[in-house]
């Protein structure tokens, strides 16, 4: 019997397999430098009845997108309710050292993907000593199929295995981004918002599962991780790496993963670190469990004896990487409880109000500074009363990752100073419940209604 340890989040995200490869349907769209699009093709259709070149496929297009991913904490309280927590604060909760940074690397990437879910990245980078409070990035972006959108997203190693696993944080940063050519596109921020580390598991009996990696395409170096998934995607487990070597045309070497008894049925993963980052990421080669050459042995079951046999190829058919947690949407209506016009001289908001309606990664349980909203929101939406004096209501649209939970709150800074949630100040929670906590689900959700509570009067306040 051997002790097995293993990092685990408090909680467990759901990842989606399709990713959206814009948030925008028929709404037009900003280019990197300021220029209203139309979604009209900027090149002419070819004629292949001429027998000439096809001059409707597009060049190539280079630019560079570059920001900052910081990774912040959060701990659940007894409710079960996210709340924020400081690396200093969080330090008396663990037993790791939060005096540093406690995870792995954080992989950045740009990418889209068609209807069907498949990726393309356009372009990537590797922080490999990451930063508490953040740090800086750069990725060179070489677009094959001409100008166009692309998505941007951050993901760290927390469980310091060097597999970019799906239980890991991952967050997108919160708009499409457009490449043309020459573009320098700064700014492109990404908070990763990551669960407390801990130290989790126990003792159990334990079996092994060994066989060959085989490489089978021309090899230029990079080691070979070795895993276990659940048969719905989800891993890895019991991970394990190889150092291969240069076989004729490809690479081989020998695997040995150890995992509990009993494991079950699982589907033996592979995937070699062909961008040299020494982790497993979404761009490199993968592979698995082979019955035959070039054929998909399908899920394993690990019972109470060790296997042995068990040959793993890299790459093998369509073979992927762990999913993406996709974007999608919230929206609805924010309007005061009253009914009346926000601008109302009678009922309304002072002057000077500014209104936003906010989806938080945290229950808010005290102030909420505008300038924090990098850390603390994934979207906002914002408007000053003087703009919509006479509306009843304004309509929002918050782009939000799906499968997980976001707050969703409107409030009124009626003083104008910048702080939401202020003593007096008119907030509104949605989602049904009194913190906000609304779960995004696969597709988001619409029609939610926000009513802001009425500004307090004079008397209520004591003033004269």
């Amino acid at each position: 019997m051997m002790a097995v340890h293993k990092l685990f989040p408090l909680t467990l995200l759901a990842l989606l397999v399709v990713v959206p490869a814009c948030f925008e349907e028929e709404e037009d769209k900003i280019d990197s430098e300021g220029n209203e699009e139309t979604g009209e093709s900027g090149g002419e259709s070819g004629d292949d009845s001429s027998g000439g070149d096809d001059s409707s496929e597009p060049d190539p297009v280079e630019g560079t997108i570059s920001g900052r991913v910081e990774v912040v904490l959060y701990t659940e309280g007894a409710d079960g309710e996210r709340e924020y927590i400081s690396y200093a604060d969080a330090d008396a909760l663990t037993d790791y050292d939060l005096s540093v940074f406690p995870f792995g690397k954080v992989f950045v990437a740009a990418y889209n993907a068609d209807a069907a879910g498949v990726k393309q990245f356009h372009g990537d980078a590797t922080i490999d000593a990451p930063s508490i409070g953040g740090d800086d990035y750069s990725i060179d972006v070489r677009k094959k199929d001409g100008s166009g959108d692309v998505l941007v997203y951050a993901h760290v190693d927390w469980y310091q295995d060097r597999i970019l696993g799906s239980w890991e944080p991952q967050e997108h940063y919160g708009d499409v981004v457009t490449i043309t050519e020459g573009a320098e596109i700064t700014s492109v921020d990404i908070t990763i918002l990551a669960p407390i580390p801990y130290s989790g598991g126990g003792s159990c009996d334990t079996v092994n599962v060994t066989g060959d990696v085989i490489i089978t395409v021309s090899y230029a170096g990079g080691d070979v991780a070795t895993f276990f998934q659940t048969t719905d995607g989800e891993g890895p487990y019991y991970a394990s790496w190889t150092t291969v070597s240069a076989d004729g045309g490809g690479a081989s070497g020998e695997f040995s993963n150890t995992a509990c008894a009993g494991l079950g049925e699982v589907k033996l993963r592979g995937a070699w670190d062909t961008n040299g980052n020494n982790i497993i990421d979404a761009t490199d080669r993968w592979g698995g469990y082979i019955s035959a050459p070039d054929t998909d042995g399908g899920p394993i079951t690990v019972g109470s004896s060790s296997l042995s046999g068990y040959d793993v190829q890299i790459p093998l058919g369509g073979s992927d990487g762990f999913s993406l947690v996709p974007f999608t949407r919230i929206s609805g209506e924010v309007s005061l409880a009253s009914g009346v016009a926000f601008g109302d001289a009678t009922a309304g908001l002072p002057a000077g109000t500014k209104v936003y309606t906010v989806a938080l990664k945290y229950r808010p349980s005290s102030e909420i500074y505008v300038s924090e909203f990098k850390t603390y929101a994934y979207d906002s939406e914002s408007w000053d009363v003087a703009d919509i004096a006479t509306d009843t209501s304004k309509s929002y649209t918050l782009n939000v990752p799906a499968e997980t939970i976001v707050y969703l709150w409107s409030f009124a800074d009626t003083d104008g100073d910048g702080v939401l949630n202020e003593p007096g100040e008119p907030v509104a929670a949605g989602g049904g419940e009194s913190s906000g906590r609304l779960p995004t689900g696969g597709s988001g959700a619409s029609g939610i209604s926000l009513s802001l509570n009425a500004p307090p009067s004079p008397s209520d306040t004591g003033a004269e």
